[in-house]
């Protein structure tokens, strides 16, 4: 490593606590001109972090990087000067009188709620999550992976339109499930017997098709069923990003925007997104046909691709913020309900 280590160490750890979120991360990454899909990102901001400045140093941006550190954090003087000192090649020691005593502490009540709804989730959280993550897969055609799907019940997948638009593609086409990090990955025919989709409007942008097999039986098939969503509320995609393993995005997701406001159409919302939903969720090509997910595990849209108006896509800056996010956007699961009984109505008359 050209950067010497024990300054690799500091630098890896003010990072850390400087930037410790996902999207936080990529968002500083691609600011650098870095290729992000050469970094192993993890849920723990010392590994990502760890990852991030070997790629750096490999590349020859370590001292680009912490320019970059510097501006981003130049309302932090003393932050920004540490990172002034350890470019100019002093290692920085922390300064033990920064560390409040125990007096300090005791004379405080440091116990609060940060926002308008708190964020306490009981563990058992953890492992709903875990069975709801199973059910997804990553859909191939054709003989490559090119998507993001789920297991519903009857041994169905459930996708976009624009991944399997006909039978025909379905026929060409598997699912893989258990595609992920320390995962034993198993694939599965599709039936193109057993297909049913919408169309090309965004609306229509969904396609449910079966299984060949039994992919039931080991992973759980996740429900489907109408769910309200709630403007600010919080939602995450579980999806194969870039078509690469299994990924949560986790962190600063919320609806910005819905086309059906607590069962009733937004009678804002133009006619062809009145049954989708757009949120601030990271995804990236590949994650079409994610589920998108509440906080009670509840599947709430199918993702489809980012929010564009033409051909621009559509950013926001939230209150406070420095950078604008790309919304993205998905189809409502009450609307394919919906179609999906109109079509059983139709064969069954």
């Amino acid at each position: 490593m050209a950067y010497p280590r024990p300054k690799h160490v500091a630098l890896r750890s003010i990072m850390a606590a400087a930037l410790p979120q996902y999207n936080a991360q990529v968002a500083f990454v691609k600011d650098l001109r870095l290729d992000f899909t050469m970094i192993a990102f993890d849920a723990a901001a010392m590994l990502s972090w760890e990852a991030i400045l070997t790629f750096a140093d490999q590349q020859g941006k370590i001292d680009a990087l912490i320019d970059k550190a510097i501006e981003r954090f130049a309302d932090n003087a003393e932050l920004a000067a540490t990172l002034a000192a350890l470019k100019a090649g002093r290692t920085p020691v922390a300064d033990a009188s920064a560390v409040p005593s125990k007096t300090h502490w005791a004379a405080r009540d440091l116990h609060a709620v940060s926002g308008a709804e708190d964020t306490f989730v009981d563990v058992e959280w953890l492992q709903r999550g875990w069975r709801a993550a199973r059910a997804v897969c990553r859909v191939w055609r054709d003989g490559a992976p090119v998507a993001t799907g789920f297991l519903v019940d009857g041994n169905r997948i459930v996708t976009n339109h624009h991944v399997l638009a006909n039978a025909v593609q379905a026929a060409s086409g598997q699912v893989e499930f258990d595609y992920q990090v320390g995962g034993s990955p198993q694939k599965f025919d599709l039936d193109p017997n057993n297909f049913a989709t919408g169309g090309d409007d965004l609306a229509g942008d969904w396609t449910v098709v079966g299984v060949k097999g039994d992919p039931a039986a080991t992973y759980e098939p996740l429900a489907l069923r109408p769910v309200t969503v709630k403007l600010d509320e919080w939602v995450n995609i579980i999806q194969h990003p870039a078509k690469q393993p299994k990924r949560l995005s986790y962190s600063g997701n919320f609806v910005r925007w819905q086309g059906v406001i607590a069962g009733e159409k937004n009678e804002a919302a133009p006619p062809e997104r009145s049954e989708l939903v757009q949120y601030l969720t990271d995804t990236l090509p590949g994650s079409s046909g994610a589920p998108v997910f509440n906080k009670h595990w509840d599947v709430v849209a199918i993702h489809h691709g980012e929010f564009r108006d033409g051909d621009m896509v559509k950013y926001e800056q939230p209150t406070g913020s420095t950078r604008a996010f790309a919304r993205n956007e998905g189809v409502l699961v009450a609307h394919i309900l919906r179609a999906l009984a109109a079509i059983s109505s139709r064969s069954s008359s």
